[in-house]
């Protein structure tokens, strides 16, 4: 449930893209000085925006230096120095890669399981404040795909409540609070889409697959797929049409990066869910 929030970089200019991937490469190396080296593996987009969304509101400019990155080896790179925002970057990688672990732990595949089991004590750790708001919210989630329910948009919302949580924590303005619900609900209802087909190969749960496999057979899932999407679609797309509203009334708060904001906003998250709503399509064509 994670890389989705992404810009677009083709609409990018060149010192926003650099700007972004500073962000990028800073949480990067903090999340390595803070919980190792492997912890690098699972920095994800989303932790990225996070983090500039959180700097987006800041009074204290951020202060740029440069950080050997490992890949390629020795070479320099510009990186925003370890602030609040980073540090929030930091835990939201941190506690995205917890919930990942923890999910895969549940997957019915053994091997996967083994695996889980040798490296999850290694991404355990995250901040326990931030774990307290967010565990009654991602309880309720799991609670209700352990229960196979049907209904997609209950869970995307205990998904969205998660992400609205950490408003307090983090010191986020409270306006941000339904921007961050939208986007929590839009990602978890975006990765069940993405990943219809391979849970209905497997019978793994699915919240789409369970609403509406009493109209198809077993061996139908490609249809299944095709007619989820279609009949989705629509609500997907309202989705993102709040997200930019309510990115429009929070505009004259920010202080800075707006750009980078409405970037991800208005052309990365819509990039990623028509990619994903015509995946069946683009494949066949």
């Amino acid at each position: 449930m994670t890389g989705y929030v992404r810009p677009d970089v083709d609409e990018l200019k060149g010192k926003e893209l650099k700007v972004y991937r500073a962000y990028y490469c800073g949480i990067c190396t903090s999340l390595s000085s803070k919980y190792g080296p492997l912890s690098r593996l699972f920095l994800s987009y989303d932790a990225t925006f996070m983090a500039i969304l959180f700097d987006s509101f800041s009074n204290d400019k951020p202060k740029f230096g440069k950080s050997r990155c490992p890949l390629p080896p020795f070479q320099k790179k510009d990186v925003v120095v370890r602030n609040p925002a980073v540090e929030f970057g930091v835990e939201i990688s941190q506690l995205g890669t917890r919930l990942k672990t923890e999910d895969l732990e549940r997957d019915s595949r053994m091997m996967k399981r083994f695996f889980i089991f040798l490296i999850a004590p290694l991404f355990r750790k995250a901040d326990r404040s931030l774990i307290k708001i967010v565990k009654p919210k991602i309880d309720k989630m799991v609670f209700l795909e352990i229960t196979r329910s049907s209904d997609p948009n209950e869970i995307a919302d205990a998904f969205g409540e998660a992400l609205s949580s950490m408003v307090k924590w983090a010191k986020f303005p409270n306006e941000t609070a339904l921007l961050l619900h939208l986007i929590g609900r839009w990602v978890y209802l975006i990765d069940a889409l993405d990943d219809m087909k391979e849970d209905a190969k497997k019978s793994s749960y699915n919240p789409y697959v369970s609403k509406y496999k009493i109209h198809f057979s077993q061996d139908d899932f490609l249809e299944l797929i095709d007619f989820v999407k279609k009949n989705e679609e629509s609500s997907i797309r309202f989705l993102l049409q709040r997200m930019q509203e309510e990115f429009s009334k929070l505009e004259g708060k920010i202080i800075r990066n707006s750009t980078l904001i409405e970037n991800v906003i208005f052309y990365g998250i819509p990039k990623v869910t028509s990619a994903i709503l015509n995946i069946e399509q683009k494949k066949g064509a």
